[in-house]
């Protein structure tokens, strides 16, 4: 019970927050191909709406990370989007709103087939090609979408982990650009304490185009990563008062902090 109450504490109560706002939606979560291993989808659906939003973690023709964004509205069990790639703020400059500029990489169309599987078709930077997704194994629940409304252009995913042994655990991918202002995407699991301080890793993988090695899979530690909640979701005269939480962060010997809430989804459909 008392790990369990960790996770809980560590999403900010959301769990507990069964409202048809809050995590309502069948594909809200972490998504991933197993013959793909080393990349992964997070889906964030708003069933009031219909709407959809996420991000996709893979690689570039170079084998660095990448990460594209999509969003749009289920039709017939199906959602088509284009792919947008970002470049932004060198990490570790001021935040500039100014630097942060979009591209249509390519496009993606998501046929969901039932709560547990998603055929994803998509052409990205002129490489076609199809992944079969399933909810990620080791997750206990969907997991969140946050952002600093303050430096837009970058997003955390949070999900807990299944507990192994005695220990709750938490994952968390963020991303954001390089200190050249290409997109990059960093890792980060481990105890779900409240300071956690945990190892995070950049990963590099097969080059986009190329058929999908594992072996070329590889992480170093780039640095640490903590999320602390700051102040749980609670109703306050029947309003829901959002939650935030501090993610501190030591990458590549740089530090900072971002004062994170929840995004919703819904608000690029509309």
């Amino acid at each position: 019970m008392k790990r369990m109450q960790l996770v809980i504490s560590f999403l900010s109560y959301l769990l507990l927050v069964q409202t048809p706002l809050i995590f309502a939606s069948d594909y809200t979560g972490m998504w991933w191909d197993p013959s793909s291993e080393g990349t992964g989808v997070f889906i964030e659906h708003d069933e009031t709406q219909n709407c959809i939003c996420g991000a996709w973690y893979l690689y570039d023709e170079s084998g660095s990370p990448l990460w594209t964004t999509f969003w749009g509205t289920i039709s017939n069990g199906k959602l088509t989007s284009n792919l947008y790639s970002f470049t932004g703020p060198a990490f570790g400059t001021s935040w500039d709103v100014s630097q942060i500029k979009s591209a249509v990489a390519g496009t993606v169309t998501f046929d969901f087939l039932s709560d547990s599987a998603i055929t994803m078709t998509f052409e990205v930077h002129g490489v076609s090609g199809q992944l079969n997704l399933s909810r990620f194994s080791m997750t206990e629940c969907p997991g969140w979408l946050w952002w600093d409304p303050e430096k837009p252009g970058q997003g955390v995913v949070l999900f807990p982990l299944e507990e192994t042994g005695q220990e709750a655990k938490i994952a968390f991918v963020w991303y954001i650009y390089d200190t050249s202002g290409n997109p990059v995407w960093y890792t980060a699991l481990g105890p779900a304490t409240e300071k956690n301080n945990l190892p995070a890793y950049l990963f590099s993988g097969p080059p986009l185009g190329q058929a999908w090695d594992i072996s070329l899979v590889r992480s170093q530690t780039a640095g640490t990563i903590n999320v602390e909640n700051m102040q749980p979701a609670v109703f306050q005269d029947q309003q829901l008062i959002m939650p935030h939480n501090s993610l501190t962060y030591n990458i590549h010997g740089i530090s900072g902090e971002l004062n994170l809430e929840p995004f919703w989804c819904s608000s690029l459909c509309n």
